[in-house]
């Protein structure tokens, strides 16, 4: 008799504890034979950031950065812009150098030779380079992947590189994260007029 009530309780327990696992579980959503339809977008996507432009009447080119950066006047240097005072603050900059053959060349070259390239004794390394457009979509172009290691900081640079008549355009970025993403919109946005 008390082996048949112990069985029966602990049949009525199981029965009870599935009834309140079954409760707590979420609800089998019903199978769908087609997904539903997106909603179009009609608004163009908006950038991260608020942009600015700086545009070279001189040579016929404009690139975009974020309008929080700080243009900094700076000699051999057509835009030096920064996102802050820090040494180590992402930063882009644009050089016009005689015609280069060899784009991802001359922007290494450029680096190497530096003031705080020759200040470290510092060479930095090409890791890939690729031929591409500019944002004009027709303009032939070198996107540059380039790194350097000074002192402690490893820097990551990349470099888009275009030639117009006599004179090659360096768009030049470099930050000391690895959230390479930022600085290769901006060189990408060169475009010349």
């Amino acid at each position: 008799m008390f082996k048949k009530k112990a069985l029966v309780l602990i049949t009525i327990l199981i029965l009870v504890l599935s009834t309140i696992a079954m409760s707590c579980a979420p609800a089998a959503k019903p199978a769908t034979s087609t997904p539903p339809a997106a909603t179009p977008s009609t608004a163009p996507a908006k950038p991260a950031v608020e942009l600015a432009t700086f545009t070279s009447d001189q040579y016929g080119f404009s690139v975009q950065y974020p309008k929080s950066w700080t243009p900094v006047t700076k000699e051999g240097y057509e835009l030096f812009a920064t996102d802050g005072t820090e040494t180590t603050a992402d930063t882009v900059f644009v050089a016009v150098v005689p015609k280069a053959a060899d784009l991802a060349n001359a922007a290494k070259d450029y680096l190497d030779n530096s003031p705080t390239f020759k200040k470290y004794d510092v060479k930095c390394d090409i890791v890939s380079q690729k031929q591409a457009t500019l944002a004009d979509g027709k303009t032939p172009c070198t996107q540059a992947v380039l790194h350097v290691t000074i002192i402690i900081y490893s820097i990551n640079i990349y470099a888009v590189g275009a030639t117009k008549g006599d004179n090659s355009v360096l768009a030049i970025a470099y930050t000391f994260g690895t959230k390479t993403e930022k600085i290769q919109e901006i060189c990408n946005s060169l475009i010349f007029k």
